[in-house]
């Protein structure tokens, strides 16, 4: 891999490896968005009021990390001539879509491996931008597939939530509902 190589791929469920070539360096924050302009708080420590005496500093929670990649997909290869790059496209298009049948809706999880920040992470990707223009995309003349696209991805850590539906089984459930209504017809 060269020192510039990134590679993109989907932990869950299990996919593709897509190869691209890393445009700059990744940006990334805890401070909710990868701009040097984000303006939510990155959660940690918090102001909390206090009558009559100085505000105390209380630890809350802290937002997840947030990254921007600016890569390019390149379908050139040396003595084969220029390959399309639409299937890693789409590959990259499905990240921003539910896994499908999950219920409820889970994210692909993904990793990335090369000269980036936090290899070791998984993330989920919260947006992703195709360059346009000349500069952004180069097409086959033959066919119109794109042989050439830059591309931006912003990855967000991905932080399950606990859902518990409920602690008892539904055999539990059942005997909880009957002991219920024997309460309820007891007491009435």
């Amino acid at each position: 891999m060269a020192t510039s190589d990134l590679i993109i791929g989907a932990v869950n469920p299990a996919g593709p490896l897509i190869r691209c070539i890393l445009l700059g360096n990744a940006a990334y924050s805890r401070h909710g968005g990868t701009s040097a302009s984000a303006s939510a708080g990155a959660g940690g420590w918090q102001i909390v009021d206090r009558a009559r005496q100085k505000a105390a500093t209380e630890w809350l929670d802290y937002s997840p990390l947030a990254m921007t990649i600016k890569a390019m997909l390149n379908g050139e290869t040396p003595g084969r001539g220029p390959l399309s790059v639409e299937p890693q496209i789409t590959v990259l298009e499905s990240y921003e879509m539910p896994v499908a049948g999950s219920t409820p809706p889970q994210p692909t999880t993904i990793q990335v491996s090369g000269p980036v920040p936090h290899n070791e992470i998984v993330w989920v990707c919260s947006k992703l931008d195709f360059d346009g223009g000349d500069a952004g995309a180069i097409r086959d003349p033959s066919t119109g597939q794109r042989t050439q696209q830059s591309f931006s991805i912003e990855l967000t850590e991905y932080s399950p939530s606990i859902i518990v539906a409920s602690a008892l089984s539904p055999a539990e459930q059942a005997a909880e509902a009957a002991y219920q209504a024997a309460l309820a017809s007891v007491n009435s």
